[in-house]
């Protein structure tokens, strides 16, 4: 199933010192081991939120590939336990070194990036406050693997510097997500952000005379009307993984026989970028009028 356009955002913010990382060789197969790792990490985190009890009955929709890449790129400035620990979080292999887990991005950024049927945009932007100087390792290798936007603000002008992200964020994301900072810690010295922008089509488009609204049933006694802020129409599916996702459009039977389709019940749904088979976004809907 190729939805029509989906957002997601991930955001790291750093009180921490940004250490180097320790090349190697990179492997053959590193690419397909963190892809591998990038597909475990998504079923784990989903998971751990479908069994959160402040998720019961609620609708799930993330995109554990823009939590990956937010968390590898942060991966590159850690060092001892805390590169360990972000290792193991993100379901690498102990073959896997910093080198491949770096390249192995820059790999999946690149494919996501080229021009497709799918309007697509992935990239990451690290905002550094100008009392704050990284290694230069560590930015170059950002921008590098990463496809990294560097900017400097000062973080304790909190109104000016959420401007500056929210800017960008709004930009990156075609206007899906304006607000994503309201409120700023002065002693922030570094703010990550991985972003996601998604944009296809289905691949057989439905007719809008057999398309009408229908009762969504979230469970055997309940049923609700359908009020949607994920739309799901004739060309596709828009979406913002930063907001809630409401579903409830079906498509009808007419006389001549032609595929149905309904959302009229919780189910879940997998986005994948097609040409590195990553998981973009991932949930499940249990109730389109959360």
């Amino acid at each position: 199933m190729m939805m029509r356009a989906a957002v997601g955002l991930w955001v790291l913010s750093a009180v921490i010192c940004v250490g180097s990382f320790i090349p190697s060789n990179n492997r053959p197969n590193s690419v397909s081991l963190v892809n591998k790792a990038n597909q475990e990490f998504s079923f784990r985190l989903y998971r751990k939120l479908a069994i959160d009890a402040d998720s019961q009955g609620k609708n799930i929709f993330f995109s554990p590939f823009c939590a990956s890449t937010a968390l590898a790129a942060l991966s590159v400035g850690a060092q001892g336990p805390t590169h360990r620990q972000l290792f193991s979080g993100l379901a690498f292999s102990s073959f896997l070194t910093q080198t491949d887990v770096d390249q192995a991005f820059q790999t999946f950024l690149q494919r996501a990036n080229n021009p497709s049927q799918e309007d697509t945009s992935e990239g990451t932007a690290v905002f550094v406050d100008i009392c704050f100087k990284p290694k230069p390792e560590f930015l170059q290798t950002l921008k590098q693997s990463y496809f990294t936007d560097v900017f400097n603000v000062d973080f304790t002008n909190a109104t000016e510097s959420a401007d500056t992200i929210n800017k960008y964020v709004a930009e990156k994301t075609n206007g899906k997500i304006d607000q994503l900072v309201e409120n700023l810690d002065p002693n922030t010295v570094l703010y990550l952000i991985s972003y996601i922008y998604y944009k296809g089509k289905w691949a057989t488009p439905f007719d809008p005379e057999l398309t009408k609204q229908d009762d969504f049933n979230v469970d055997e006694n309940t049923k609700v009307v359908h009020q949607a802020t994920l739309d799901v129409d004739e060309i596709g599916a828009t979406a913002a993984a930063a907001t809630g996702i409401n579903i409830g459009v079906t498509a009808i039977r007419f006389p001549v026989p032609v595929p149905v389709l309904k959302f009229n019940r919780p189910f879940m749904v997998i986005i994948i970028e097609r040409n590195t088979e990553e998981i973009l976004f991932m949930g499940k809907m249990n109730n389109p009028t959360i």
